[in-house]
């Protein structure tokens, strides 16, 4: 059943965590990019929130595709175009707030969306927390920390998503330990960090 779950969401909306800094490649890429409200928010919450942006549609198809329905108002109302500097503004202030940076596919392999959410408002990290379903893959990174430099804050525990963070002991002192197979290279313990000690290596 797990293995038929992810299947499916290969072949037709599957996604990808990544780093700040590969997003604003792609944002800056981008033909266009149409902010619009998270559909997983609206069915956890029934809020909308405004954490997704289209790329590379332009606004056209977006209003005349998409159906907004749900919001109980006019279909594409809420939708937004903006330039690539205010966009990766208000992710990089998203990810100040703890969210993650994901990318997803519109039927695969046409990368449609990347959205900013964090674990209680992601549908896909519900999966995956809650029944240990992958509909999202990690980043070709990992966080690690270097040991000299941690001061044993916890920081970085308490703001990881994916339980991939762990206290130790090294030489008497308290130090954090990332757990390569657990991360998803989000990079937001490395924003957490109150020490500079935790960096993003290639898998």
């Amino acid at each position: 059943m797990k293995l038929a779950l992810i299947n499916k969401a290969k072949q037709e909306h599957f996604g990808q965590v990544l780093p700040i800094e590969e997003i604003s490649e792609l944002v800056r890429k981008a033909k266009t990019v149409v902010r619009m409200p998270c559909a997983c928010r609206w069915d956890l919450e029934k809020k909308e929130i405004r954490c997704c942006y289209a790329i590379s549609y332009g606004p056209e198809p977006w209003y005349n595709a998409i159906d907004m329905s749900y919001f109980g108002k006019a279909s594409g109302e809420g939708l937004e175009s903006l330039n690539a500097d205010i966009a990766l503004k208000q992710m990089e202030d998203m990810e100040e707030q703890g969210a993650i940076h994901t990318i997803w596919t519109m039927m695969t392999p046409f990368i449609g969306a990347i959205c900013n959410c964090s674990a209680e408002g992601c549908l896909a990290m519900t999966t995956l927390s809650k029944i240990h379903v992958e509909t999202m893959a990690r980043a070709e990174y990992a966080a690690q920390v270097n040991e000299v430099l941690c001061n044993g804050c916890g920081l970085c525990d308490t703001a990881c998503h994916f339980n991939a963070i762990e206290s130790i002991t090294v030489s008497g002192r308290s130090v954090s330990r990332i757990d390569p197979a657990k991360c998803f290279g989000c990079g937001i313990c490395r924003k957490a960090c109150s020490a500079d000690a935790i960096s993003l290596v290639l898998r």
